[in-house]
This record gives C-alpha cells, sequence and structure tokens, in this order.
C-alpha cells in the first residue's frame, strides 16, 4: 500500500476567509450566503477539524454549482409561538439560515425560558457544535439536531437507514470558553472514511461494514458499504432519535430518503433543529459560576477530559500562527476562483 503524503501551506484565517469568499463568489453565491459559509468553515479549520473544513469546502462549492445547494437562497423565517421559530431555507445553507434567526432565536429564549428553532430545506450543515457554540456565548444552554443522507446500517441491518446524524451541546462557563459537546450518532464521521480513503490509509475494523456486511478495514470498500452505529444499538436508537428531532419536527426528508451528499442535482432538504434555554429562568444566576467549579472538579480532581479542550488549544494556535493546510485542496479551491464555469 502507498501512502499519499499532504504537502502543507499556512494561511492565516484572514486569508483563509478571503479565498473562501473568493470562491464562494465564483460560484455564484450571494452575499449573505457567502459570508455565512466562510465564517464557518474557517471556523472549523481554526479549531482543527480539517475534515469538515476546507475539504468538505470544495463539496459545498460542487453542490453550488451543481445546483444541488441554491446559491441565490433567501432563507426566510417565521415565529409560530412565543417560543417557536422556523425558518425555510430556500434550498440553501444552515448557516445563513440560522444567521436570519439567530437574534430573534436568542431573544424568545431569554424571554420565555426556552426556544426552539426548526430549519428546513437546507444541505448538510457541517459543524453542528459552531452552531450550539454562539447559542451558549450568549448564556444559554444550547442544543442541536442534524440528519444527514443515509450511510448507517441500523443496528441488526445490513442496509444504509441512518445518516451519521450528529447532535450538540453547549454551556456558558464563568471565565472561560463554552463547554461544546459536538458528534455524530455513528461510529465515525462519513468525511473521515473518506479522507482516508483519500490518503489510502486503512480504517478501523469497527468503523464500517463493506457492501456484503462484513467488517472491513478498507476505507473504499467501506464507501461502498456502511458506517456502523456507535456503540452498537445505543448509536442506533440516538440516531433515530435525531432523525426524528430534525427531519420528522421540522418537516424535512428522513434520512433514508435523502439523495446523495454531492452528487447530482437534486436539493438535500435536511433539517437541524436548534434549542436555546436560558439557565436564569430555571437555575438563577450563579449557574455558570457553578458549571465553572464542575468542570474545574472534574479536570483538577478527577483528571477528566473536557470535551472541547483539543479543539479551543487549536484555536488558540490558528488565530497566532494561521492554519497549516492540503496545498492540493488550495489549489482546488483557487481553480474554482480561476475559472468560474459554474456562474
Amino acid at each position: 500500500m502507498v501512502l499519499k503524503m499532504k504537502q502543507l501551506v499556512r494561511l492565516s484565517l484572514e486569508d483563509m476567509h478571503e479565498i473562501c469568499c473568493s470562491a464562494l463568489r465564483a460560484c455564484g453565491a450571494s452575499q449573505l450566503n457567502t459570508e455565512s459559509i466562510a465564517r464557518a468553515f474557517v471556523a472549523a479549520e481554526a479549531d482543527g477539524i480539517e475534515n469538515v473544513g476546507l475539504s468538505y469546502f470544495l463539496d459545498y462549492l460542487q453542490c453550488l454549482c451543481s445546483g444541488k445547494i441554491n446559491a441565490k437562497a433567501v432563507p426566510t423565517m417565521s415565529q409560530t409561538g412565543a417560543g417557536s421559530l422556523i425558518v425555510d431555507g430556500d434550498a440553501g445553507v444552515t448557516m445563513s439560515a440560522f444567521d436570519l434567526a439567530f437574534e430573534d432565536f436568542i431573544d424568545a429564549a431569554k424571554t420565555s425560558g426556552i426556544a426552539a428553532l426548526s430549519v428546513k430545506n437546507v444541505h448538510a450543515c457541517g459543524v453542528l457544535g459552531y452552531f450550539v457554540e454562539r447559542i451558549a456565548e450568549r448564556g444559554l444552554v444550547g442544543q442541536a439536531y442534524a440528519n444527514a443522507p443515509a450511510m448507517v446500517a441500523p443496528f441488526g441491518g445490513m442496509l444504509p437507514f441512518f445518516g451519521t446524524n450528529p447532535l450538540a451541546f453547549a454551556v456558558p462557563i464563568a471565565g472561560r470558553a463554552p463547554l461544546v459537546i459536538d458528534q455524530s450518532t455513528s461510529t465515525t464521521a462519513y468525511v473521515n472514511i473518506r479522507a482516508a480513503a483519500n490518503r489510502n490509509e486503512p480504517i478501523p475494523e469497527h468503523w464500517a461494514l463493506n457492501e456484503y456486511g462484513q467488517p472491513t478495514t478498507d476505507a473504499n470498500a467501506a464507501l461502498a458499504g456502511t458506517i456502523t452505529p456507535s456503540g452498537g444499538y445505543k448509536g442506533s436508537n440516538l440516531a433515530m432519535m435525531v432523525d426524528v428531532m430534525s427531519a420528522g419536527l421540522t418537516g424535512s426528508t428522513w434520512s433514508h430518503a435523502a439523495g446523495s451528499l454531492t452528487e447530482g442535482s437534486e436539493h438535500l432538504n435536511l433539517g437541524q433543529f436548534f434549542v436555546a434555554i436560558d439557565p436564569l429562568h430555571f437555575a438563577g444566576e450563579d449557574f455558570s459560576l457553578r458549571m465553572q467549579d464542575y468542570i474545574r472538579t472534574l479536570e483538577e480532581q478527577y483528571g477528566g477530559y473536557i470535551p472541547g479542550s483539543y479543539r479551543l488549544e487549536q484555536r488558540r494556535i490558528s488565530k497566532k500562527h494561521g492554519v497549516e493546510v492540503d496545498r492540493e485542496i488550495v489549489k482546488k479551491i483557487n481553480d474554482y476562483i480561476s475559472h468560474p464555469v459554474c456562474r
């Protein structure tokens, strides 16, 4: 087996943002969508989540060019109750749909104690933790659920029924960045298997099944087969819960009925469901201080790992030194800028 070695180039976050914006504009994205998408993907790279960073950004560019993502989407919002908001993404992206509703969503949660935001008719959302962290930065507890095209076999099955269907959770903490938990309900994310296939690297045996339902370490065989649910039946149960929250409650397409993530021009019509809770209405003013003590106890007295610690350290480094990115990925992005054939 011959492994493919990456050649790296270092980019500042500012340069990366400008490159992303230029490529998005070359693919016909409106200014609204350009800024929203670029911010999210630069944040992913800055946090060291490279498989859902610029490599996944290339998928977005492809989908913008094919029409799978509506480059000119104009999301619309309606408020159906004191704490319930709905955004139709107009076959666009979660980032701009979320940005449209964000301030009203936060205000509703602070007024009512809890609010829910339903986002429908959008593409796969990228890093789900990006959205709940923004909620927590406003002093609220954030939850999020997102479905994706079917890639995961249900427990006991062989055929893909669930998406990787991530869920995310974020909590404000006094004196430090919010606690963010963001994980798929599958053993691993699709992008991790694809990255291994691109590098001709094997994958752990428990990650996936081949097309015959047998465990495999061959990433290409895994792409032709299915990903396993995390923790067996427990992950399968969670994937179902996320599908109901993100597709059922939003009126979006179920994972098993959604089309390909990148191929063709059919809109995916996926959904996400967000919840914001104001601790002031339930736990009082000292909630974030209690969280501070809770996290400190876990870390200092019990030696526990704090979710998101790696991500925050990478963010600190990225802000100071920039990010090392695969030169081939940068070249492909620049190709969209130089040859805007999809306008």
